[in-house]
């Protein structure tokens, strides 16, 4: 009985753990790839791809062409290969050369971020074709990773319910989930530790960091993670004050 009791109370451990990792992962994707969020990330690997692409004399005809076609309206549109970019006039006409680029990237965010697909998120990157592949920056993805967040968080909670009921004593139960949610903060404390020391320090083919990246999907995270470490400790010091208490007790009445 007390191996089927100690390999279930090792098995909502791992559940709770896990899950709560993965629920405050969540968290950080589901921001990340908000629209607030996800555009200036996404606007500046997109502008600097473009700047290694088109010369100054390519932007300044491609302004030119733009601001033209701009003649009397309140937008226009620029075909980059198979998409569509809408580009507000009075943003282009008020944008120098220089910036064009980051205006057409910011274009071509909105135009992929509010595509409508008639494929869910985990059809369409089953299917061929790289366009499938565009909805992980767009609202249809963020919208996926919300409605995956509650299922996870519901796991956890199912999680932290297994394991409560697999310990009898209140001592018990202070120090099991102590440590476990002290895992959880440590643990990834360590890991975005050690992603940022072991990462290449050359950035990638374009202008951009491989630890912007790190820090722009993990940064946010890290008062959540710290937060659950403190959370465990106390959880844990709390279970040896009880324990320490309660011996004390029993030997007053001896």
């Amino acid at each position: 009985m007390s191996i089927l009791k100690s390999l279930f109370k090792l098995i909502s451990s791992f559940l709770f753990t896990t899950f709560l990792t993965m629920s405050l992962l969540m968290v950080s994707l589901v921001e990340f790839t908000e629209y607030a969020n996800f555009k200036p990330f996404v606007t500046d690997v997109l502008s600097s791809s473009l700047s290694q692409q088109v010369d100054t004399n390519q932007a300044s005809q491609l302004h030119n062409f733009l601001t033209q076609n701009c003649a009397k309206k309140e937008f226009t549109n620029f075909d980059l290969g198979d998409i569509s970019i809408k580009i507000k006039c009075s943003e282009l006409q008020s944008t120098q050369t220089k910036d064009l680029l980051k205006l057409l990237s910011a274009s071509l965010f909105d135009s992929l971020y509010y595509k409508k697909y008639s494929c869910s998120v985990l059809d369409c990157l089953m299917q061929p074709g790289v366009e499938n592949l565009l909805v992980l920056v767009s609202e249809n993805m963020n919208n996926f990773l919300k409605s995956m967040q509650n299922i996870i968080w519901f796991l956890a909670a199912a999680g932290a319910m297994m394991m409560y009921f697999s310990v009898d004593t209140l001592k018990g139960r202070l120090r099991t989930f102590g440590v476990n949610i002290a895992f959880v903060g440590v643990s990834f404390i360590v890991f975005t530790y050690a992603v940022n020391f072991l990462i290449p320090v050359q950035n990638l083919p374009i202008d951009i960091k491989i630890s912007d990246i790190v820090d722009s999907l993990f940064g946010r995270l890290s008062n959540y993670f710290i937060f659950m470490a403190i959370v465990g400790v106390l959880l844990v010091i709390s279970s040896y004050l009880i324990a320490s208490k309660t011996r004390a007790q029993r030997k007053r009445k001896k």
